[in-house]
């Protein structure tokens, strides 16, 4: 996709281009805020028409909804997880994971499938019935963009300062105060102006209370997949202000945005 999932826009700088935020393996998005800071605000609204928004139960349409957080001292978080899905489940302590049902989890209590992909190629790596994304879609194996990148794992550099990219439009310059970014591939046309896409500087919601964090500073994207360096984590693409990594390192109960590919 050219965005996010839930997103409303995918111009560069548009706050509507951030989109919905993610618990790793969840179904059900979180909202991220109308701004490009940290501020807490309940909701991120693009209504017009019924079912474009989010709604309180019985408060009727367009009535805002706080996301609330609650820690994982609970039983079958996954049936839990689907029957609150604006219940933000908190994991403060190792291996900051929703789904486990006790507080000491272990490995053999996590689930490496709620997104299809277990690391396993045999069973072809296929989409899962809580995947976020729409028919013809799926949530990024691991892997998706090591493209972007002259190594097959982490680079710490941006891909545009080698030969093979160019840098060529950051949304607002300043480092760390920034919307976005977007790159083009030189090879694709005269100097280098066909974008290979915008990514928003869309932070996230932390596992440990759900609050946002960076927002306005770096981007992060979900991959279906776990860790393999940590295998009780997932991993995700990240950008920052001097950094790109394809397949980064995160909790599970951090909330980041999709960006769907197809199948």
């Amino acid at each position: 996709m050219d965005r996010n999932l839930g997103t409303t826009s995918a111009t560069p700088g548009n706050v509507t281009a951030k989109g919905l935020l993610y618990q790793w393996g969840r179904k059900d998005p979180f909202p991220n805020n109308a701004a490009w800071t940290n501020a807490p605000e309940a909701l991120i609204f693009a209504g017009g028409k019924a079912g474009s928004g989010f709604f309180n139960s019985g408060a009727g349409f367009g009535a805002i909804v706080n996301h609330t957080e609650t820690d994982t001292k609970l039983a079958n978080n996954l049936q839990y997880a689907i029957e609150n899905p604006m219940t933000f489940i908190t994991a403060p302590a190792t291996p900051y994971d929703w789904y486990p049902h006790n507080e000491d989890a272990t490995r053999s209590d996590q689930n490496d499938k709620l997104w299809g992909d277990d690391g396993d190629a045999s069973d072809g790596y296929g989409k899962s019935i809580y995947d976020p994304c729409p028919a013809g879609w799926r949530v990024p194996i691991n892997g998706a963009w090591h493209g972007l990148v002259n190594t097959t794992d982490t680079d710490y550099a941006f891909p545009w300062v080698a030969a093979q990219y160019g840098r060529f439009g950051d949304v607002a310059s300043g480092g760390w105060n920034v919307t976005g970014w977007t790159w083009a591939d030189p090879a694709q046309t005269p100097g280098g102006k066909a974008t290979l896409g915008y990514y928003p500087a869309d932070g996230y919601r932390s596992y440990d209370t759900g609050a946002l964090n960076y927002v306005g500073m770096s981007g992060h994207r979900w991959l279906s997949a776990m860790y393999v360096p940590s295998p009780s984590d997932a991993s995700y693409f990240y950008i920052g202000a001097g950094n790109l990594y394809p397949s980064y390192v995160a909790g599970r109960s951090y909330a980041f945005p999709v960006r769907c590919v197809t199948e």
